[in-house]
């Protein structure tokens, strides 16, 4: 009984941790994207995450984007309890998502995104933040 259900598990991981990107499609012409910034000078710019308008910090060094965690649980983007506590042990502590579609400019990409709480992030930006890109 155990070993299906670790394998289900394991398989959900293996999922978070290998999701790629799309295919090479088409080149987009570039798009400009009109920014504000924060009050601590983060680049505040617009991004849509699974079909809602909101803000997002642009942090060019990120290691992969970043979605509010009370914005996952109500689009429901959170694992089950137990996946969620077996996914932290094993990436040390880090709550992975499900995927998300988030859209800057317009162009749209399917993220496995890290999911933390992003309200500190919000008051030193000086407006409610979605996300991390």
């Amino acid at each position: 009984m155990r070993a299906p259900r670790l394998l289900a598990m394991l398989s959900v991981l293996a999922a978070a941790a290998c999701a790629s990107a799309p295919a090479p499609g088409p080149l987009h012409a570039p798009v400009v994207v009109a920014f504000e910034r924060g009050g601590q000078g983060h680049i505040v710019i617009p991004v849509v995450v699974e079909g809602e308008a909101g803000f997002a910090i642009l942090d060019n060094g990120a290691s992969t984007s970043v979605i509010d965690r009370d914005f996952a649980t109500d689009k429901k983007l959170v694992h089950g309890e137990f996946t969620r506590t077996f996914i932290k042990t094993v990436t040390s502590g880090y709550e992975l998502g499900q995927d998300a579609v988030l859209s800057v400019g317009g162009i749209a990409e399917t993220v496995t995104p890290l999911l933390l709480d992003m309200a500190p992030m919000s008051v030193a930006a000086g407006k409610p933040l979605l996300a991390i890109v």
